[in-house]
């Protein structure tokens, strides 16, 4: 019952370089497939890098629409109307604005801030323009009135950058 074949067949050269190429094949697949993931949770990490950055601005301008603080205007830059007795939410005292200088809150720091109408953009300080966007800052603006004579419609705008 046993073949007594001499040669290349007999001994499964053929089969084994099969074999060889299969697992070449296969680990090739693996090492490309592991790479994708990699880059994959790198491109994630960075894209919730950007989110946490948005969310520390987005909380800081909402931190100076909504509150009050003569002695750190940082804390809040809302407008106090003595007559109703409260802080009115949304509507922003000009001076205190004004006082508002950049701070650093640990990995992130207060680089400007500025306040957009039809008459065009004003800088409080801080960064503008282009050379925000170079150093990888973010600018957050929300919807605000400047209380005055006439109280304005105004976009206020929080720049941010990482250290």
């Amino acid at each position: 019952m046993f073949c007594r074949c001499s040669g290349i067949m007999a001994r499964g050269f053929f089969f084994s370089i099969d074999c060889v190429l299969a697992a070449a094949a296969l680990l090739l697949m693996l090492a490309v497939l592991l790479l994708r993931a990699e880059s994959f949770a790198s491109l994630q990490k960075e894209g919730l890098r950007g989110a946490e950055k948005e969310m520390f601005a987005s909380a800081l301008s909402e931190a100076i629409v909504k509150n009050r603080n003569a002695q750190s205007p940082l804390l809040g830059a809302a407008y106090y109307d003595a007559q109703k007795r409260r802080v009115l939410a949304n509507v922003i005292d000009p001076g205190l604005l004004g006082k508002i200088r950049g701070s650093s809150f640990g990995r992130y720091l207060l680089a400007g801030i500025y306040t957009r109408d039809y008459s065009g953009t004003k800088y409080i300080f801080g960064v503008q323009g282009r050379s925000a966007l170079a150093r990888g800052c973010i600018a957050v603006e929300r919807f605000v009135l400047v209380h005055g004579v006439v109280r304005e419609k105004a976009a206020l705008g929080v720049v941010v950058c990482e250290k």
